[in-house]
């Protein structure tokens, strides 16, 4: 008769029960909200000798299809780890979809704590963004929330200026994490700067200078080409005039010119929050200075 032999004992690898021990671990630091893909941010941007930092390709975006999604769905980690590098500026044409945008900035010694987040072009219907000044990056009460756009009182704005300013007050060597939510009727382009308060004054002055001095070259051309149609009674002076006249009024528009002009009741001029206007029809509010 033959011995039977003893059972064979399986053994697994110690490889493997590594492996596993590793995935249960980072499940269960998932779980407890310990590990979030918000610690996988890109590179922060840093913020050094130079006065001024042009955030084009320094920022990543997500696209809401839908337009519904709420601040707190964004920093939920499955979406906030689904943000994708933008090369260069936002330049999406028109879309009715909302753009959300996100970067962060480290300041050095070499920057100062007050500074300014220039957001623009000023055209656009509707801008927020949010700034994260608390220490849970995964809380939306951690960041401060900033509502601008062509259809929000001048007034309510941080400081009244052709482009959408938001003033910084950034911690040293901290990273700041923002995230912009983007929407508009209107073509969807977007572009974001940071500067120093001393470069911010420069740059607003110089801006306002040349935008003003080609508003007065304008004027004056509208100017001698209608009294010339009344002195002459040539058609040709008249429809030039008119001509000239809509450059003046669309570039009056564009520029956010008409927003130093007439603060307390320009967003007015801009379309109701609930009516729903097609594209060309934005396009034609912006080309009259942004009466329908």
């Amino acid at each position: 008769m033959i011995p039977s032999s003893p059972p064979v004992q399986h053994k697994r690898p110690r490889a493997l029960n590594s492996a596993l021990l590793t995935v249960f671990f980072l499940l269960a630091l998932i779980n407890s909200g310990l590990f979030s893909p918000l610690a996988c941010l890109a590179e922060p941007v840093i913020l050094d000798k130079a006065p001024s930092v042009e955030l084009a390709g320094r920022l990543e975006r997500y696209d809401d299809l839908s337009g519904k999604k709420t601040f707190a769905d964004i920093l939920n980690p499955k979406i906030s780890s689904s943000f994708k590098q933008l090369k260069g500026s936002l330049n999406d044409g028109y879309s009715h979809k909302a753009v959300w945008l996100r970067f962060t900035m480290l300041r050095t010694s070499q920057f100062p704590a007050a500074s300014w987040l220039r957001l623009y072009p000023p055209y656009l219907e509707y801008v927020t963004a949010y700034i994260l000044t608390g220490n849970n990056p995964a809380s939306p009460s951690s960041y401060e929330h900033f509502h601008l756009g062509d259809h929000i009182p001048v007034a309510e704005r941080p400081v009244v200026d052709p482009d959408f300013l938001i003033p910084l007050s950034l911690p040293l060597e901290k990273p700041v994490t923002v995230y912009i939510r983007v929407q508009s009727i209107s073509s969807l382009t977007f572009a974001a700067a940071v500067y120093s308060q001393a470069e911010m004054i420069h740059q607003t002055n110089t801006n306002i200078l040349i935008q003003g001095g080609y508003l007065a070259i304008m004027f004056v051309i509208i100017l001698l080409n209608f009294l010339f149609f009344l002195r002459i009674r040539d058609t040709l002076f008249l429809l030039f005039t008119i001509y000239a006249l809509s450059l003046f009024v669309n570039y009056l528009s564009i520029s956010g010119i008409l927003s130093l002009i007439l603060p307390g009741s320009v967003h007015l001029l801009s379309y109701p929050r609930k009516q729903v206007t097609p594209p060309w029809c934005a396009e034609l509010k912006r080309c009259v200075g942004g009466v329908v």
